[in-house]
């Protein structure tokens, strides 16, 4: 054969695959003949190589959105398996949180490998990231954002070389961005393939002395999940004692948790290998000496176990259902709360009896755990659906009492009230309510009651979900209404001379009065009121609602003229800052202001109030609030002066941070002729606490630093302090 000859005839060779051996048999060129004995045309892989398919999209990530990335491979080997598959893949992602992000990979074939589920914390990208199989780095799980560098995904990427997957096909990077508000960037997806593969992992809990701790969620979510495999799995010493027909635990692998609620649910996702069917059994004891409680062959793979003692171990085994060994399967487990049996308050004929105690009362405990919904109607129209509610029921005493429900725990603690009349079968609604601040302390209003007529209370979370909330229920007798409960009781507001006539009171005890409102919408709100009125002395004041302390400090005001008989709202208002300005007002007239708790719910709130209609009388010697020099400061226009009250005769005024600024030209003055004296609040606070940028002239000032450097005052900026 000649060389020349040879390449005379050429011929070519396409479709062919690495890693495989090809025979080339004798055969004719135009024009001349040749025939070849023992020719071989071999394709060896003669040295590791490795073979990359990448994008770069540039593809949005939006918030609250599940994008898929996509890369075309072609031309390997048509089955991936321990010799040859996938190596690893690489990201590159921006995005300003990577707990936001759930990525997965995507076969050919449609398998999912989990890479990372919402991991990293508050940080941000994933910057050239690659998921392998060596066991040396780290679990994505154990990193923080930035993620760069080498990594073991959640799940094995060996679980694709298992020999029934071809890899030629669309590979998908499927991102998960679960927060509404945040996005990102991917900017590059790459896999490679190769002849050093990831490996399936082997287990490491084997047997029962090995058994690995399992998380468990604190509600009916599977947040938390367990990555399992049963890789390489063997037969335990432990006894079979579930007796499933041809499926014995002969590739066990072992896990151990506690039992936080009486009843687990247990859900077994993401299967992937050599099978899809599992066996499981639940036990007590030791190892060497488990006492099966609980044994589990379906199919689907979810199932709940009860007539658990919190606080006690037990022991969580799975094999495969094939008795064909070895298998490569790998999965995940999630343990949530389990729903138990119904309660037997679940309908109303097993109402629990409310017992009188009111407030702090011992009460009887209720749960919604295992609650299932009622045959009895329902119509409220706050409500959540009643898909979990339980019953009591109280006989009236008297005409009004208070529900009191506190010490409220569980996976949801927001509740909602359905207050009924009548008899079980044949009941119908008196009263709905919903308390909107999840596990406060809720007091529940009812009027208008019938002495000795019992009443039915149904209980639910508002959460359509499966929940276990449990609280605590009792009935007490409504707090004395304060003297100012209704119009006709109206509190008197003046204004004295030095603006600081301050009135103490409470909506505790408050009833409503409707028909009034300004504002349609505000018509629920004014259900626990209390009046105050006055009579202007010029046409513009400033009502002032301070100190709010108690169940809340959400307060609605309303303005109305006339009289109790014949009013006539002008002005509704919810305002977080609790001052309302009053203009146009006439001398002449009587104005009345309401105020109410926002929320629909009995509050014990206490308040201060007062009218002011001069801005620069200091009658509070704290270092902030109404009627304090701070106060006066900050209202005086430059070159006015401010008045010191009476009421202050020899106190101090007292500094503190942050700094009292004087910034334009003042003079503070006294009308009884003693001293103004400045004091330090705080005698442990050594900064800046007054800083004179302007002339600012005090009547025989004194100054009172409690320790050395405890009240310092900066003069700069062609300030001036003058005592005259």
């Amino acid at each position: 054969m000649r060389h020349g000859s040879f390449l005379s005839c050429p011929h070519s060779l396409k479709g062919l695959y690495m890693r495989k051996s090809y025979y080339l048999k004798g055969f004719k060129c135009k024009n001349k003949s040749f025939f070849f004995f023992f020719f071989f045309l071999i394709i060896l892989p003669f040295y590791s190589y490795s073979q990359t398919f990448s994008v770069s999209p540039s593809m949005a990530i939006p918030g609250a959105a599940t994008v898929f990335a996509q890369v075309a491979v072609s031309s390997l080997s048509p089955v991936m398996d321990v010799s040859f598959g996938i190596e690893k893949i690489c990201i590159d992602i921006t995005h300003p949180q990577t707990d936001d992000l759930t990525l997965w990979l995507i076969s050919p074939n449609g398998t999912e490998i989990l890479l990372s589920a919402e991991n990293g914390g508050s940080g941000d990208n994933y910057t050239m990231t690659c998921f392998d199989g060596n066991q040396a780095n780290p679990n994505i799980t154990s990193g923080s954002a930035p993620f760069t560098g080498n990594f073991l995904p959640e799940q094995s990427l060996g679980f694709l070389n298992v020999g029934t997957i071809d890899p030629n096909g669309t590979w998908k990077l499927k991102i998960k961005d679960d927060f509404f508000f945040r996005s990102g960037t991917l900017n590059s997806f790459s896999i490679t393939f190769g002849n050093n593969p990831a490996l399936v992992p082997t287990s490491s809990n084997d047997d029962c002395v090995n058994a690995i701790p399992l998380n468990i969620n604190s509600n009916f979510t599977c947040t938390l999940l367990n990555a399992a495999t049963l890789s390489n799995a063997t037969q335990s010493p432990e006894s079979d004692l579930c007796n499933f027909t041809n499926s014995p635990f002969d590739d066990d692998i072992w896990f151990v948790f506690t039992a936080t609620s009486n009843s687990h649910e247990f859900l077994i996702s993401s299967i992937v290998g050599s099978s899809n069917e599992l066996i499981f059994q639940v036990s007590s004891g030791v190892c060497g000496n488990i006492v099966p409680i609980f044994c589990y062959e379906n199919n689907n793979h979810n199932f709940t176990v009860h007539d658990l003692t919190i606080g006690n171990a037990y022991f969580l085994r799975i094999a495969s259902k094939s008795n064909v060994n070895p298998q490569n399967i790998s999965f995940n487990i999630c343990i949530k709360f389990g729903i138990p049996n119904p309660p037997p308050n679940d309908e109303c004929a097993g109402a629990y009896s409310i017992p009188a105690g009111g407030s702090g009362c011992t009460g009887v405990l209720g749960t919604v755990n295992g609650a299932t919904a009622s045959a009895d109607l329902f119509s409220c129209g706050t409500s959540g659906g009643f898909t979990n509610d339980v019953w009591f029921s109280f006989t009236a005493a008297q005409s009004s009492h208070q529900i009191f429900v506190s010490d409220i725990s569980g996976t949801a603690t927001d509740l909602d009230f359905q207050l009924n009349q009548g008899n079980c079968g044949n009941l119908s609604q008196k009263l709905c309510f919903y308390d909107p601040i999840p596990g406060d302390e809720i007091i529940i209003p009812v009027n208008n009651l019938t002495i000795g007529n019992t009443y039915y209370l149904r209980v639910s979370t508002f959460n359509n979900a499966p929940q276990n909330t449990s609280f605590k229920i009792c009935l007490g007798t409504p707090p004395p209404s304060p003297v100012n409960d209704n119009c006709a009781g109206a509190i008197e507001l003046t204004q004295l001379a030095n603006d600081c006539n301050i009135i103490t009171s409470t909506i505790e005890g408050a009833s409503g009065q409707k028909g009034f409102e300004c504002d349609v919408s505000f018509e629920d709100y004014f259900d626990d009121d209390v009046w105050f009125k006055f009579t202007p002395s010029s046409s513009s004041h400033e009502i002032d609602i301070f100190n709010i302390s108690g169940s809340t400090n959400d307060l609605v005001y309303e303005v109305l003229s006339g009289t109790c008989a014949n009013l006539n709202p002008l002005l509704c208002q919810d305002d977080p800052n609790n001052e309302i300005l009053l203009t146009g007002l006439n001398q002449n007239k009587v104005y009345f202001i309401r105020v109410a708790s926002y929320l629909d719910l009995i509050e014990n709130t206490n308040f201060e109030i007062r009218i002011r209609h001069d801005n620069l009388i200091v009658c509070n010697e704290n270092e902030s609030g109404p009627g304090t020099l701070r106060e006066a400061i900050i209202n005086a226009n430059a070159g006015e002066t401010i008045q010191l009250d009476e009421t202050l005769n020899n106190k101090p005024l007292y500094l503190d941070f942050p700094p009292l600024i004087i910034d334009k030209p003042l003079s503070l003055n006294n009308n009884f002729g003693e001293n103004i004296i400045f004091k330090n609040a705080d005698p442990n606070f050594f900064e800046v606490l007054m800083k004179i940028q302007n002339q600012f002239s005090v009547k025989s000032l004194i100054l009172q630093g409690t320790s050395e450097d405890a009240l310092k005052i900066e003069i700069k900026n062609g300030g001036s302090l003058i005592s005259y």
